[in-house]
């Protein structure tokens, strides 16, 4: 046992001389210039107001009260704030030329982090391990607002904005967990987040967060083994409360209901507009108890029936929009448009039935629908409307998703009621004049309604 006695006498005689010896030796002010200027280089200026803290045993450990990283001319940097930063680094592990992070702490704009990570050259490839956690993340302070809904798709825009060649050596591999994320005014909370990068592609995800009310959860992988990355999406949106999103994102306050969304797509491309452009895929979307503001169409349908029994027109009742029970749509996306041939939308004794597209970039839309209303009405169905049962109509919808318009083809079913009426009248009318003539003649008059029905 003396062998071993002698041994840790050894280590403590070393773990003594590096305690007491070595922070002698360092200079803390030419370490916090050196870390400056470094970042310089790199076209990133820091300021280390306060002296640095560092520990050589039993790890090494670097802290600092506050570290300001200051917006550069171009305006992209933002600024940041690091308070309360301390890292620990396992000192074994570096003899082997290996990275251990076992603690990192710190405070960034307000926000607490930690976390641990590895790192190490394995060959051509640096191996990175790594387990972060955060209190929340407000991307849009640090980047410039994108074309795109969702954390996902977001970082898909922010891969093809990488450096790709570092990423090709690159072997990583960890998770990222966030109370709250804050992306394009869209916010998510308790959001777990998977990153890969091997071989040349980015995986992320399977990722999942709690949206509006709702849950998402989605991939993402990116192969920028080209010179153009090469993204595939798949995303799943459970009763997320579509006025809440659409508001946030994009300002569109005109759409209500809970969605449901199930999709993937494909697309190349760097830049935002480029990767919608050549998104490509296909997408299953339900919205339940839903309404779409500033289109009332069963107003248009009471001013139809009014036009058809000659009465004067209705006025506005209740808010201008129209409810529906149930909207559903099979979605393919290409070259940047949204389309859907079977387009179905279920509104109290009324259902619309068609096709159309949405184009991304723009945000023009158009739908072609027919509206069929229902032939058993109840009372209050019948007060709406009407003459109008079992009878079908054109409805095209148009213009864009902020500002939709609505017009409805009236032609064909307004000749058809005043045909019918021609018919009644004439025919009515040629009955009594033949009854006339006849005098009391017992022969019975022809059915004229009928013959009429075939000249109109």
């Amino acid at each position: 046992m003396k062998w071993l006695f002698k041994g840790v006498l050894g280590l403590a005689v070393i773990a003594v001389a590096v305690v007491t010896i070595v922070p002698m030796v360092i200079d803390e002010a030419e370490i916090r210039q050196q870390i400056e200027s470094e970042a310089a280089k790199k076209g990133v200026e820091l300021e280390i107001s306060q002296p640095l803290q560092i520990g050589l045993f039993p790890q090494l450990q670097l802290a600092l009260k506050e570290l300001v990283v200051h917006p550069n001319a171009q305006q992209q940097i933002p600024r940041v704030v690091v308070e309360e930063l301390l890292v620990e680094v396992a000192l074994w592990p570096l003899l082997e030329q290996r990275l251990e992070v076992t603690q990192l702490q710190a405070t960034i704009d307000g926000a607490q982090w930690q976390g641990h990570a590895t790192l190490s050259q394995q060959r051509e490839t640096t191996q990175v391990r790594f387990q972060l956690k955060g209190e929340q993340l407000d991307l849009d302070r640090y980047l410039p607002k994108g074309q795109v809904v969702d954390p996902i798709a977001g970082s898909a825009a922010g891969v093809s904005q990488l450096p790709f060649e570092p990423l090709r050596a690159l072997d990583l591999d960890g998770v990222i967990e966030l109370e709250k994320l804050s992306f394009s005014d869209v916010e998510a909370t308790q959001l777990h987040f998977p990153l890969r990068v091997a071989q040349g592609v980015v995986q992320v995800g399977p990722s999942r967060a709690n949206l509006y009310g709702g849950h998402y959860l989605g991939t993402m992988e990116a192969d920028i083994r080209g010179e153009q990355p090469l993204i595939r999406l798949e995303e799943s949106l459970q009763a997320v409360d579509l006025n809440q999103l659409a508001t946030a994102f994009a300002g569109w306050d005109a759409l209500h209901g809970g969605l449901t969304l199930e999709g993937e797509a494909t697309t190349t491309g760097i830049q935002p507009k480029t990767l919608l452009r050549n998104l490509k895929g296909s997408a299953k979307v339900t919205l339940k108890e839903g309404a779409i503001e500033g289109i009332n169409l069963k107003q248009v349908v009471a001013q139809t029936q009014a036009l058809l029994e000659r009465k004067p027109m209705p006025p506005q009742h209740g808010p201008n929009e129209t409810r529906f029970e149930q909207l559903t749509a099979s979605l393919r996306v290409d070259q940047g448009r949204l389309k859907s041939d079977d387009l179905k939308v279920e509104i109290d004794a009324m259902q619309l039935e068609g096709a159309g597209w949405v184009d991304l970039v723009s945000e023009e839309i158009e739908y072609r629908l027919t509206a069929s209303v229902a032939e058993s009405l109840t009372a209050d169905q019948q007060r709406t409307f009407g003459k109008l049962a079992g009878q079908q109509f054109p409805v095209l919808v148009y213009g864009t998703l902020r500002n939709p318009q609505l017009k409805v083809n009236l032609d064909d079913l307004i000749k058809r009621g005043l045909r019918k009426q021609l018919q009644k009248r004439v025919g009515e009318k040629l009955q009594e004049l033949l009854g006339d003539v006849q005098g009391g003649s017992s022969a019975q008059p022809p059915d004229l309604n009928r013959l009429l029905q075939k000249l109109f």
